[in-house]
């Protein structure tokens, strides 16, 4: 009997397509197995993370989606029949990701007529009248299913239009996650910005699901949308032209729902003599901290100090602080620390990238400000190998390969503490411990740069 093209065997193998013993196993899993790894694959598409982190590539790549229901006839069938595959709709106007507007209709086909994550990044030469409108029709169209939104402006949007005219009076009863990040200077910005007050002014008629938010100065100069139910707040990055005062330091960090925040902002805050930068700064459910210094301004305002993130931990009082990532903590820095007797207890994980470690009278005062630590991290620095033994509590220390190999000199016993360190620097590690029979050396992969 003579098959047609495109018929399939009674094994579901295509003729004009056939495939290996190998490929036809991946194809003949139970349903509820291929189903399972269709949703995996989907919420680890690197295309969401490229997005986000801002990476660049000079190839259009497709959506997960499209890659699974491209494969075969029963994966295609398989995947349209999965509308939780097409709620998430990723829309670069010139670049990274294939899924221009005219796609659009067919996800909200595919996910039942409700998006719920929408992934925009507005490229430079592209039409800012027809992007305007494609967002605020978008916005109408899926407003009540939307639960995650990220917008990036790259190369020229100005998206203060966008706040003021899109997302001001819009309502998102379901939003839970909200990024907005540009990398334009303020419309009104001349050469400086301070931020002196904090005011809701996007999503005004309600965002009452919202925990996430991530956005740089530039952004939250404009105002933030409703932070009554924040759990995470993200700021980071801007323009040089963005300052912090210090109420709005202190309003950002009494957010009532408060656990996660993360602060990389060039220029902190600026204060006169009439502030009172001594005064406490409470954060009482916040568990997990980072915090990235820039480099000091010698240009500041006449009669101005520059009130930075060392100042920040001597007046922070954070009963519930588990988790801190400090970044580019230099000499200077520890310096004005190291006469405090604050501490932070209840810190057990220890982060430190691009900080000073390489003086022992500096890792006494990470010792002192964070005494209980069981895991520690250092990153992007060398340091002294007395920083092993300064916690009795440790239990894992991470090193990157900057960091020289020795001898490590932890109190006895020993059997209970780990090393972990980059694979291309773990036989040095080994070799130079090897007289002390220490089995807690581990080597781990990490990217290259």
């Amino acid at each position: 009997m003579k098959q047609e093209p495109g018929e399939k065997h009674g094994d579901g193998q295509d003729m004009d397509n056939p495939l290996s013993n190998e490929d036809n196993r991946w194809l003949s899993l139970p349903l509820e197995l291929t189903t399972a790894i269709f949703l995996v694959c989907h919420a680890t598409d690197s295309t969401v993370r490229d997005l986000l982190e801002g990476v660049n590539s000079s190839q259009t790549r497709l959506p997960t989606e499209f890659v699974l229901s491209s494969i075969c006839r029963d994966w295609r069938s398989l995947a349209l029949d999965m509308p939780d595959l097409w709620k998430r709709f990723i829309y670069t106007p010139s670049g990274r990701v294939d899924c221009p507007p005219e796609k659009l209709e067919l996800y909200e086909g595919r996910s039942g007529g409700q998006l719920e994550d929408i992934y925009l990044n507005f490229l430079s030469g592209s039409s800012e009248d027809d992007f305007y409108g494609f967002l605020n029709d978008l916005l109408q169209q899926h407003n009540q299913s939307l639960r995650r939104f990220v917008l990036i402006g790259e190369g020229g949007l100005e998206m203060g239009s966008i706040l003021t005219e899109v997302f001001k009076d819009a309502s998102m009863p379901n939003l839970e996650y909200y990024a907005v990040v540009s990398d334009m200077v303020l419309d009104v910005a001349a050469d400086l910005v301070e931020i002196e007050f904090l005011n809701t002014f996007q999503f005004t008629n309600g965002a009452p699901k919202l925990k996430y938010l991530y956005c740089n100065g530039v952004m939250a100069a404009w105002g933030l949308p409703p932070t009554n139910k924040l759990t995470t707040l993200r700021i980071e990055g801007g323009e040089p032209q963005c300052t912090f005062s210090l109420d709005v330091l202190h309003e950002v960090f009494s957010f009532p729902l408060l656990e996660n925040i993360s602060l990389s902002i060039p220029e902190i805050v600026q204060y006169t003599p009439e502030d009172n930068p001594n005064s406490p700064i409470t954060a009482r459910r916040l568990r997990n901290l980072r915090l990235c210094n820039t480099d000091l301004d010698d240009d500041l305002e006449p009669g101005f100090t520059q009130f930075r993130f060392e100042d920040l931990l001597l007046v922070l009082r954070a009963p519930a602080l588990e988790y801190v990532t400090l970044k580019n903590f230099s000499a200077v820095a520890l310096n004005k620390l190291q006469a405090s007797s604050k501490s932070f207890p209840t810190v057990h994980d220890l982060i430190l990238i691009n900080c000073d470690t390489s003086n022992p009278s500096h890792c006494l005062v990470f010792k002192t400000l964070f005494p209980s630590v069981q895991s520690l991290t250092v990153w992007g620095n060398s340091g002294t190998m007395q920083l092993f033994a300064m916690w009795p509590s440790l239990k894992r220390v991470t090193v990157d390969d900057v960091f020289s190999p020795g001898i490590v000199s932890w109190p006895e016993p020993t059997s209970n503490r780990t090393l972990r360190v980059p694979r291309r620097t773990y036989t040095p590690w080994k070799e130079a411990n090897e007289q002390r029979h220490l089995e807690m050396i581990e080597p781990m992969e990490i990217e290259e740069h």
